[in-house]
């Protein structure tokens, strides 16, 4: 962040710093952070004010879909790449199955899970999954 101090050249510098900061951008030479998507969802859930039913719906949300596919990459490595192989797998299956069996617990009773209620993404002719999956170089 850059401060442009009051004064009868406020205006001209504001502008110059401006015009200075989106050509970094453009460069790919903006400031980064070493946060990653987890630490800043962290954050944004411990500062947003929401109703409750709202708060659950969102933290769920990224419990589900974010935090696994992107939570540990670095903020600054996030690029068109990533959300578009983000995208492509909240598109190919919810679950997130990598078309593995997939067994839904749907009792809170004690029990020893079998192999009887498995769902399947992807119907049987479809090719398995050409194991590509959501990467960045700063993900660990």
């Amino acid at each position: 962040m850059e401060v442009v101090p009051a004064g009868p050249k406020a205006v001209a510098q504001a502008e110059a710093v401006r015009v200075r900061l989106l050509n970094e951008v453009d460069e790919r030479r903006h400031p980064r952070t070493s946060a990653t998507v987890d630490q800043l969802l962290d954050r944004h859930f411990a500062l947003a004010t929401w109703e409750p039913t709202t708060r659950d719906t969102y933290v769920g949300y990224a419990k589900s879909h974010i935090r696994p596919l992107i939570g540990a990459i670095e903020v600054g490595a996030l690029d068109g790449d990533v959300f578009d192989s983000f995208y492509a797998e909240l598109r190919r299956c919810r679950e997130h199955c990598d078309r593995r069996p997939y067994v839904e617990h749907r009792t809170t009773v004690e029990h020893t899970c079998d192999q009887r209620p498995v769902r399947r993404c992807a119907p049987r002719w479809v090719a398995p999954a050409s194991g590509r999956s959501i990467s960045s170089s700063a993900a660990p």
